[in-house]
């Protein structure tokens, strides 16, 4: 579903990420200590990809599960075992936030424990949920690439600069240059407006080349624009 494309809503998802973004890509390995390497985190995530995918989840709860896990383990130890469930809180978490559909009802926490192969308990899932949520004091309404990648193309077509027939082919080739980022944290360093801002850059170099300066004309006029750079996050 595409954001609204206003001032306020704007400024409103840049200063949830600078809250929010992780500014130091290596503060998860230090957290860590040894426990965790890259390629775990690499087959996790593409473990939650597939696990979004075949429960029919939006790309923005695979984003938001992501950007929660990341946020937990910058401040917890996790051993290696226990990275999955970790990963299935972060799902479930994220799920209770943007997915509404039928569909996604149709689901339990039974059915992702399946997807584990039963291997943690009920109990273990539910404890692991309110530990990252105490862990994170509950601050877990984050704003990934997904709703920037939204707000630009929403606002081009009410600008009149994109025809809402484009809008399914280049959110569909954004967001899988969007997916790509997920995997290497050094990616964490770039903010989620440029990375969208990015993205959609290529993708419209790809298909609508003629569109690539309307869209940096129209970014330029949006309140708060220099989110686009690596602004360091808000201190609390």
């Amino acid at each position: 579903m595409l954001a609204p494309p206003t001032p306020h809503y704007w400024r409103l998802m840049v200063t949830n990420e600078r809250r929010n973004r992780i500014a130091d890509p290596d503060l998860i390995w230090r957290t860590q200590e040894g426990l965790l390497v890259s390629s775990f985190r690499d087959i996790t995530i593409d473990w939650m990809s597939l696990v979004c995918f075949d429960f029919g989840f939006s790309q923005i709860t695979l984003f938001h599960s992501v950007q929660l896990m990341d946020k937990y383990l910058t401040l917890v130890r996790v051993p290696r075992d226990s990275l999955q469930l970790v990963a299935l809180a972060a799902i479930w978490i994220a799920c209770k936030f943007n997915e509404t559909t039928t569909a996604a009802h149709m689901y339990s926490s039974a059915d992702l424990l399946r997807t584990c192969l039963n291997t943690y308990t009920l109990e273990a899932l539910i404890e692991k949920e309110r530990h990252i949520l105490q862990t994170l004091h509950f601050d877990v309404l984050l704003y990934n690439p997904r709703h920037f990648l939204d707000f630009h193309l929403f606002d081009l077509v009410q600008k009149g600069l994109l025809s809402l027939d484009n809008v399914p082919q280049l959110q569909l080739l954004t967001s899988f240059f969007l997916e790509i980022t997920l995997y290497t944290t050094s990616f964490l360093q770039f903010t989620c407006a440029s990375r969208a801002y990015a993205a959609l850059s290529i993708a419209l170099t790809l298909i609508i080349p003629s569109m690539v300066c309307l869209f940096f004309l129209s970014t330029s006029s949006l309140p708060s624009s220099r989110c686009y750079q690596n602004h360091p996050p808000l201190r609390r």
